[in-house]
C-alpha cells in the first residue's frame, strides 16, 4: 500500500514539474517584460529632453560638391531622418551606425529620407571621408552647432526627425550594442512620418 502511494505522489510530482516547464516556456519571462519597458522609456527620455525646438531653417548646409542650399529647402517635400555626426565622436561608432542605417534590412522608405549633417570643422576632411565610402545617403556639413540642442553636447551621434515646422523631433541616441531599441526607433519613425506602404524590416 505504501509502495503504491509513493508511487502515485511521485507521478503527481512529475507531472506539475512538466507542467510547470511548459508554462515557463510558453510565457514572458519578467526579464523580456522589462527589457521592452526600458527599450521604449530609453526612447522617449531621449526625445524629451529636446523634443520641439526650433532650427533655424536658414542655416545653410555645404554639399560634396561644394554647393550651399538652406535647412528649409532641404525639408520641402517630407520629413528627413537626420543622422547628426561630429568629426569629434568616435569614427568606428558613427561608421557602425552608418551601415545599419544603409543595410538592405532598412525599410526602404527610411533610408529614401536619410540625410546625413556632419560637423566638420574643415570642408576638406567632411569631403575625404565622405568619399571613402558612399553610403547613398544626401549629405551635408553644418559646422556649427544646432543651437540649444542637449544632444550637441552628447559625445556621440544621434538622429532626429526634422519637417516643415523646422521643429525637432524623436531626438534618440543610437547605442551599437542594442540593435533592437535602433530596429524600435526605426519603426516608430516609420509610423509616425511615413504612410507609404513597404515592406517592414528589422536590423
Amino acid at each position: 500500500m505504501n509502495y503504491k502511494l509513493w508511487l502515485i505522489i511521485l507521478l503527481i510530482m512529475m507531472n506539475v514539474t512538466l507542467l510547470s516547464i511548459i508554462i515557463k516556456k510558453h510565457t514572458p519571462t519578467n526579464k523580456a517584460i522589462s527589457t521592452s519597458r526600458i527599450t521604449s522609456d530609453r526612447i522617449r527620455m531621449d526625445e524629451k529632453v529636446d523634443e520641439g525646438k526650433y532650427i533655424n531653417p536658414l542655416s545653410s548646409l555645404i554639399n560634396l560638391n561644394r554647393d550651399t542650399i538652406k535647412l528649409k529647402d532641404m525639408l520641402i517635400d517630407q520629413p528627413k531622418l537626420v543622422f547628426r555626426y561630429s568629426n569629434r565622436h568616435c569614427w568606428s561608432c558613427v561608421e557602425d551606425l552608418l551601415k545599419k542605417l544603409s543595410s538592405s534590412k532598412t525599410d526602404s522608405i527610411i533610408k529614401r529620407n536619410i540625410v546625413i549633417i556632419a560637423n566638420y570643422d574643415e570642408f576638406r576632411s567632411f569631403y575625404l571621408m565622405h568619399n571613402i565610402v558612399d553610403w547613398g545617403f544626401e549629405s551635408y556639413n553644418y559646422d556649427k552647432v544646432f543651437q540649444d540642442l542637449f544632444a550637441e553636447t552628447k559625445n556621440s551621434p544621434y538622429l532626429m526627425v526634422l519637417d516643415s515646422s523646422y521643429c525637432t523631433k524623436m531626438i534618440f541616441h543610437p547605442n551599437n550594442s542594442e540593435e533592437n531599441l535602433l530596429r524600435d526607433y526605426l519603426n516608430s519613425v516609420r509610423n509616425r512620418f511615413y504612410n507609404e506602404k513597404s515592406q517592414d524590416a528589422e536590423l
